[in-house]
């Protein structure tokens, strides 16, 4: 999960940064409009958290526009330990422990594959974006989204490192099941396809 914090106020800022980083989730932190819309045309974010003093259409509408799957949330810095405890509630009821796509399971807690009783193991990243085409079947997402949505710097990650991924799924899952899971759409995008009839 990516985050996109526009807030101005240094403990603000620490506690938000710190509470999330510590549950391993990415976390870009900006202190203007101007930077939050940079980063929101760059990246992908699951949630942007938006101190009110921010808050305006205009960038409503580009935040909507840029990240039309985030969930747009304004900061209650005055009780914010107990408005973290419950963003964080929201997204763990919102995150699903196993996916399941007609025989095909995907465990998120022991990151096993299993299909007929057979369980297979990827490696860390691989898995993720496994898991993350699968969450997202039957829609077309491209490199850039999902280089986004699993690396923490993704201006560092080259587009090819996700072909090298993708052939390893085709690999370990596809030939050794003798299922289709994710298909080409384009050069540039790719699609969970599993249990489409």
């Amino acid at each position: 999960m990516r985050i996109l914090l526009l807030e101005n106020n240094t403990k603000v800022v620490n506690t938000i940064s710190t509470y999330f980083t510590n549950k391993n989730y990415n976390i870009d932190v900006v202190t203007t409009q101007k930077e939050a819309l940079y980063y929101s045309k760059l990246r992908k974010y699951t949630l942007i958290l938006i101190n009110d003093k921010f808050l305006d259409t205009n960038i409503i509408n580009n935040f909507k526009s840029n990240n039309e799957k985030a969930n747009i949330v304004t900061i209650d810095d005055i009780n914010l330990d107990k408005f973290l405890d419950e963003l964080n509630n929201k997204i763990e009821d919102e995150k699903e422990k196993t996916v399941k796509i007609k025989d095909l399971i995907i465990d998120q807690e022991s990151k096993l594959i299993r299909y007929n009783n057979i369980d297979i193991k990827l490696a860390d990243i691989v898995f993720e974006l496994f898991s993350f085409l699968a969450k997202n079947k039957n829609k077309k997402i491209s490199k850039n989204e999902i280089i986004s949505a699993l690396y923490t710097d993704p201006q560092t990650v080259s587009a090819s490192v996700i072909d090298v991924m993708l052939k390893q799924i085709k690999n370990d899952i596809d030939k050794k099941l003798d299922i289709k899971t994710i298909k080409v759409v384009s050069y540039n995008e790719y699609m969970f396809v599993y249990g489409s009839d």
